[in-house]
């Protein structure tokens, strides 16, 4: 589900409201996920260039 969230709103250029309805779940659901699965995203490929040496 976190790859949905976090793809959704961004990659199909729905709202976070479109997101919300399509998924059925309140709106503060989709921000708080997106929010955590970007932070995922980071936090890994903070690591993942740390260990290459950038």
């Amino acid at each position: 589900m976190r790859t949905t969230l976090a793809s959704l709103p961004s990659s199909v250029a729905r709202s976070y409201k479109e997101a919300a309805e399509e998924l059925a779940i309140p709106i503060g659901t989709v921000r708080s996920r997106v929010s955590r699965a970007r932070l995922a995203v980071r936090e890994y490929f903070t690591a993942a260039g740390a260990d290459t040496g950038y």
